[in-house]
């Protein structure tokens, strides 16, 4: 079949759908003279199609294949050359269309892909040294019976992506989340012309057919998942329950959630770290917010295992005995516990969420934990010594001395209250002092030899 007639039918079979939706026109070329791209396809507000109605401007490039066999398929491979690909992912994307196309030219079978800005970065990466003229294959998939309504939403789709996303060359697609930055999200949202339930939803976020948008609360910005890692998060229908959890009628939670997956019995997530399957009789404790939002859910585990009654909405809803907790969750129990009074103890803050924490963060938990639990020893005739406990690359000194009774404190030199007020006779006005002000001559100079080893240690490092 002649070229120009496959070219102009593609064209032809997209425009007779285009034509039967009264809010879509279309400005396109059948005489393919116009580079990467064919035309623009225009969304309207209203059906009297008034420049001030204009919803979405989408740019389209068209396609036609004369092969029977592809006629019944429900998606096929089309090669696109990269020098097309990157036109495309500077100009924030394209609606890319290949019209198979009969050997009697009277039947068509539409494919498309909303080739937004985010699916381009995927399918551009790594292309660096791709020549102009070589080809990717991109998967299109069929316009079901050349439904207009189907197409409008897809379009309609496409160009609020296009809006949210921006060029190849913008800001945004810099920014776009990855694992990365995946913790600096506190927030995320999808907008879907396409689906009608929250299943189809998930279903197409998980495919990459809709865009996941999050929130980076250090930037506040809303920015694109990136394509590949969308791809590999699983979803979870999730509904917030405005109601108060407790044990034995003391309350511990305010609200909560509701997690399902598919069909799967739902779960209770009290906090980020925290989640209860109550049909199952399982409960799960990960290593997410910071110290203290663990530490709360501690003291709810420990409140399960000495109770007897589960309370929701101040009513209570269950009846249980004998709770075993499993060794693992115990002994990370302890830790919590442990890490958390032993920072107490140093009146030091930690604010640095636990799912951050590198192997040198736990390996330093570990240590204030044995100091804590005093697995240290003073040289025999000594009273104090300093030990510099080392956390998010700063030394915190802490003076581990024996009191009048022969036992082991420790204090924070730079701790928050670490301080002593003085009042002036005379003027009563009070100063506040470092309570290092009070120590011995003997502590000075140890302290003195502390700092000296860190700054020559400080030093060879630079």
């Amino acid at each position: 079949m002649n070229s120009i007639k496959i070219e102009m039918g593609a064209v032809l079979a997209l425009k007779n759908v285009i034509q039967l939706n009264d809010l879509m026109k279309e400005y396109i070329n059948d005489n393919d003279k116009e580079p990467s791209w064919d035309g623009f396809i225009y969304l309207y507000k209203s059906d009297d199609m008034k420049a001030e109605n204009i919803k979405y401007r989408i740019p389209v490039q068209v396609k036609g294949k004369n092969q029977e066999d592809l006629l019944k398929k429900q998606r096929i491979s089309y090669p696109v050359e990269y020098k097309h690909l990157r036109n495309y992912y500077k100009d924030g994307g394209v609606f890319y269309v290949v019209v198979a196309i009969s050997n009697d030219r009277r039947k068509t079978t539409i494919f498309y892909n909303a080739l937004t800005t985010v699916k381009l970065n995927a399918l551009l990466k790594n292309s660096e040294n791709k020549k102009p003229d070589q080809t990717k294959n991109v998967v299109l998939e069929r316009l079901k019976n050349d439904d207009d309504k189907l197409l409008f939403k897809v379009l309609s789709q496409f160009g609020f992506d296009r809006g949210q996303q921006g060029s190849g060359e913008g800001e945004i697609i810099e920014k776009v989340i990855n694992i990365d930055v995946i913790n600096k999200v506190d927030s995320i949202r999808v907008t879907s012309y396409l689906t009608t339930n929250e299943d189809e939803t998930i279903k197409m976020v998980s495919s990459g057919e809709l865009c996941l948008y999050g929130h980076r609360s250090d930037i506040d910005m809303w920015l694109p998942f990136d394509l590949e890692q969308q791809k590999e998060i699983q979803l979870k229908r999730v509904i917030q329950m405005d109601k108060s959890i407790g044990i034995d009628r003391e309350i511990y939670y305010c609200n909560y959630f509701v997690e399902r997956e598919n069909l799967k019995d739902p779960i209770i997530r009290v906090s980020e770290n925290l989640t209860i399957d109550l049909l199952g009789g399982k409960l799960r404790l990960e290593m997410h917010g910071n110290i203290e939002s663990l530490m709360k859910d501690v003291h709810f585990l420990n409140a399960i295992s000495r109770g007897n009654t589960f309370w929701v909405d101040n009513k209570q809803v269950t009846e249980y005995k004998d709770v075993n907790l499993p060794s693992s969750l115990q002994k990370n129990m302890e830790m919590i516990t442990d890490f958390y009074n032993a920072l107490k103890e140093i009146q030091f803050s930690c604010d640095k969420r636990t799912d951050e924490f590198d192997e040198k963060d736990w390996k330093s938990v570990v240590k204030l934990i044995n100091v804590y639990h005093r697995k240290i020893k003073l040289k025999e005739d000594d009273k104090s010594e300093w030990y510099n406990w080392w956390w998010d690359e700063k030394v915190i000194p802490l003076l581990i001395v024996k009191d009048e009774n022969g036992k082991i404190q420790i204090v924070n030199w730079i701790g928050k209250e670490g301080y002593a007020v003085f009042t002036e006779r005379e003027t009563g006005e009070q100063s506040r002092l470092p309570k290092g002000m009070l120590f011995k001559r003997d502590i000075w100079e140890k302290l003195y030899c502390f700092l000296q080893r860190q700054i020559g240690e400080c030093c060879k490092m630079n």
